[in-house]
C-alpha cells in the first residue's frame, strides 16, 4: 500500500473500532431487554477483525489474511442477518447461510491458491454481499408478522445502499476494471474503502436509532395503555353505585386522626352529604367523630398492619345530623394505602329489623294458637271422663 491507500485504510480501521465500541455499549443498555443485539456486536467485532487481518496482509499466511478475513466479512453480517430476526420477533432456517457461506469459501480458496485471482475474488467478495445484504434490506423493508419498529425502513435503506455499491462493484469489475488487490493502491480500491466505511458508519447509527427509536415506541404503547387503563380505573371509580374512600396513614394508625382522605368518589360524596372540598385531606375523626372503638377504626388498623382485606359488619353511626347503618369492604394497597368500598345499608337494616318483629310476631302468636287448641282439647278430655262417671256415653270423640 502507498501512504495515501494506508491512511485511508487505517482511517477506516479506526472508524470501525469506534463503531464497535458504540455496538458494544448498545448492547450493554439493552442486552437483557432486546433480543439479537449480541450477534449485531459479534458482527461488528468480526468486521474489525477482518480488517486487522487484511491490514496485516504480507506478513501472516494468505489462508489468514485472504481466505479467513473475507469469510469473517460475510460470515458477521449473516450473523448480522440473524440478530436482526431475533430482534423482530422472526425465525428462519439459516441453512441457507450455511450453504451460501461454503460456496464463498469455496471459491476464494480456489481463487487463492488453485488458480491465484485477485479480480476473481473481488467478484466473489461483492457477489456474496449482494447476496447477503440484500436478504438483510428485504427483511427489514417488507411488513411480516412480529414488531416492526419505526426505526426499521432506515436500517433496510442502509443494506439496500450497500447491495447497491455491491451490485455496482460487481458490474464494474465484470466489466473489465481491475483493482490491484482486495485492498490495493488503485483509485478504485480507495472509493471503495471510502464507501464501505461511510456504509458501516451508517449502519452503526441506523442500528442505534432502530433501538431507540422501537424504545420510545414501546414507551408510547405503554403510555397509551396506561392511559386508558386510568381513564378506565377512573371510569369504575367515579360511576360505582358503592362509596369509595382512600385513605393514607399516618402514625401508628391507633386514632382517627392517623387516616387522612385522599380520593373520594361521587357516590361517596353523596353519602357524606358534602363536597369534595370539604372531604379531601380531612381526617377520619374530623368527618366521623363519633365512630366506636371496635367499628371502622379498628378494622382500618387491622388491615393496615396485616395488609389483609377485611369486611366491617353492617355498624351503626350515629351523629347530631343523622343516625345510619354502615357496611364496608377494606383493602390495601402496595403503596401502603387503604381503600374503603362501604354503603348505606339503613333501609336494608330496617327491613331486616321489621322482618325480624314480624317473625317474633307469628310465633308469639302460633305459641298462642297451640296453647289455646291444648286447652280445648284438655277441656273435652274432662267433659268425656265426667260423663263416663255419670254412666253416660263420651259426647267427643277421643282426641
Amino acid at each position: 500500500m502507498n501512504l495515501d491507500i494506508r491512511t485511508v485504510f487505517f482511517g477506516y480501521v479506526f472508524s470501525n473500532a469506534l463503531c464497535v465500541v458504540v455496538m458494544a455499549l448498545l448492547w450493554r443498555h439493552h442486552r437483557g431487554h432486546y433480543d439479537g443485539i449480541g450477534r449485531w456486536l459479534a458482527d461488528f467485532f468480526m468486521q474489525f477483525i477482518a480488517l486487522g487481518l487484511v491490514a496485516l496482509r504480507g506478513q501472516i499466511p494468505d489462508w489468514v489474511s485472504v481466505v479467513l478475513a473475507n469469510g469473517l466479512v460475510v460470515g458477521g453480517t449473516m450473523i448480522l442477518y440473524t440478530g436482526l430476526e431475533r430482534f423482530l420477533g422472526r425465525r428462519s432456517s439459516s441453512l441457507r447461510h450455511y450453504l451460501v457461506l461454503a460456496i464463498f469459501l469455496a471459491a476464494h480458496a480456489w481463487f487463492t491458491w488453485g488458480q491465484p485471482s485477485v479480480h476473481a475474488r473481488n467478484i466473489n467478495l461483492s457477489l456474496a454481499l449482494l447476496v447477503v445484504c440484500g436478504q438483510c434490506a428485504w427483511l427489514m423493508l417488507t411488513r411480516r408478522p412480529g414488531v416492526r419498529p419505526s426505526g426499521a425502513p432506515v436500517v433496510g435503506l442502509v443494506f439496500a445502499a450497500y447491495s447497491l455499491f455491491s451490485l455496482m462493484r460487481l458490474v464494474a469489475l465484470a466489466g473489465g476494471l481491475r483493482g490491484s488487490g482486495d485492498f490495493g493502491a488503485t483509485l478504485f480500491d480507495t472509493l471503495t474503502i471510502l464507501v464501505y466505511q461511510m456504509l458501516f458508519i451508517a449502519l452503526t447509527l441506523a442500528l442505534f436509532l432502530l433501538v431507540i427509536r422501537r424504545n420510545r415506541d414501546e414507551l408510547e404503547a405503554q403510555g397509551k395503555a396506561l392511559r386508558e387503563s386510568s381513564a378506565l380505573v377512573h371510569g369504575l371509580f367515579d360511576n360505582m353505585p358503592s362509596g369509595v374512600a382512600m385513605f393514607s396513614v399516618r402514625g401508628d394508625g391507633a386514632t382517627g386522626d392517623d387516616y387522612v382522605v385522599r380520593e373520594i368518589n361521587a357516590a361517596g360524596l353523596k353519602l357524606e352529604g358534602k363536597r369534595r372540598a370539604e372531604v379531601i385531606g380531612r381526617t377520619l375523626r374530623e368527618l366521623r367523630p363519633n365512630i366506636r372503638p371496635g367499628g371502622l377504626r379498628s378494622v382500618l388498623r387491622q388491615v393496615w398492619r396485616t395488609e389483609q382485606p377485611a369486611f366491617l359488619p353492617p355498624t351503626l353511626y350515629e351523629d347530631e345530623q343523622a343516625s345510619r347503618w354502615y357496611e364496608a369492604h377494606i383493602f390495601c394497597l402496595p403503596t401502603g394505602e387503604l381503600v374503603c368500598i362501604y354503603n348505606d345499608v339503613t333501609e336494608r337494616q330496617g327491613a331486616e329489623h321489621q322482618l325480624r318483629e314480624n317473625m317474633e310476631e307469628i310465633a308469639r302468636m302460633n305459641k298462642v294458637m297451640m296453647n289455646r287448641e291444648e286447652r280445648v282439647l284438655e277441656l273435652k278430655r274432662e267433659v268425656n271422663r265426667l260423663l263416663a262417671e255419670a254412666g253416660r256415653p263420651p259426647r267427643f270423640e277421643a282426641a
